[in-house]
């Protein structure tokens, strides 16, 4: 099943096969082919160290207890989820803002095109239309302004899908993350796995999808400035038969 279990038992082996059907349906939908094709690019890792899910731009992790606890169309939508913070860039944007906030403020820049597609957000999940088509920065700012006036209100249930800082060089995450050079050559690697991706769902759909379109022309929200470096990239890429 291309998965790391942490610990042997029923759980972890009955989540794995949840969250291995909620990836297999992701391909059943022209809407939703694209994140089953990154997904497969990625490792996935049980852990109770987490509540939900979480990834850190190389891995997705779950916790057992938590997806059987889940629908599969809750899964699909957290796997999505976790696709859309790596693709995103997040773990590599956080730099020293506060953890929970940058969590939060990733969760409403993503949630609104996955709840656009119909998929089913789970308990934890956040929404809220006003900040539609802000980038997760502008989003942190302005619950960052809340939480400093005392008027931020934190979700009370674990969030359904969380992004930890990217690894900082040697597979262990330190501090606020990666550094320049590090963030620049991961969000490179995950830019060329994107357009490979989206290539072959486009090829299998037959069709464009506008939510990926727009994620991928939004890569310079990075803050690495990518104009340039990705225009070669993604006009010479080829996607392998």
């Amino acid at each position: 099943m291309n998965f790391e279990i942490a610990e042997l038992n029923d759980n972890s082996f009955m989540a794995a096969q949840m969250v291995q059907k909620a990836i297999r349906r992701l391909a059943v939908n022209p809407d939703t082919i694209y994140f089953c094709m990154r997904v497969n690019m990625l490792k996935k890792s049980c852990s109770y160290e987490i509540q939900t899910m979480a990834t850190d731009g190389v891995q997705i992790l779950f916790n057992p207890d938590w997806v059987l606890a889940q629908t599969i169309e809750e899964l699909e939508f957290t796997v999505a989820h976790e696709v859309m913070h790596v693709d995103s860039f997040h773990m590599t944007r956080k730099g020293d803002r506060d953890h929970e906030i940058w969590n939060m403020g990733c969760d409403l820049a993503i949630n609104p095109p996955l709840v656009k597609a119909g998929m089913k957000m789970p308990e934890g999940g956040l929404l809220d239309w006003s900040y539609e088509n802000m980038s997760a920065e502008q989003i942190y700012a302005k619950l960052k302004k809340l939480d400093d006036d005392g008027e931020l209100q934190r979700p009370s249930v674990p969030l359904a899908g969380e992004v930890f800082p990217a690894p900082s060089g040697e597979g262990e995450a330190e501090g606020d993350g990666p550094s320049v050079e590090i963030a620049k050559a991961m969000e490179r690697e995950i830019a060329a796995q994107m357009h490979q991706a989206k290539t072959i769902a486009d090829k299998i759909a037959g069709r464009g999808n506008l939510a990926v379109d727009k994620l991928i022309d939004g890569i310079g929200a990075s803050r690495v400035s990518w104009a340039e470096e990705l225009k070669a990239l993604f006009t010479n890429f080829n996607c392998a038969e």
